[in-house]
């Protein structure tokens, strides 16, 4: 989890964004908060029970570990999301 939040999507944001006019402070806050485990939990949906069928007796532990993951960063982010946008100078009071 902490690999997730504190690396692999700020590191994604980061990638994706070279050479975008986007703003450093933009860019961290978007490596804190995005993306979203939608996406995720469609493809946990329709490939656990496949993996379980294909005799992967752990894909029944993939459905459940992808909306821990959701829901510890939902929780993480909507907690932070405010000091942070203010700290960047992001927040509408700011």
């Amino acid at each position: 989890m902490v690999v997730l939040m504190f690396v692999v999507r700020p590191l994604t944001v980061a990638l994706v964004t070279i050479g975008s006019p986007i703003r450093k402070a933009d860019r961290i806050l978007m490596g804190w908060i995005a993306p979203r485990g939608i996406v995720a939990a469609a493809t946990a949906g329709v490939f656990g029970p496949e993996l379980i069928e294909a005799g992967y007796e752990d894909g029944a532990v993939f459905l459940p570990t992808v909306f821990l993951v959701i829901i510890v960063t939902v929780l993480a982010h909507g907690f932070s999301l405010g000091w942070l946008s203010r700290r960047l100078g992001l927040s509408a009071g700011a």
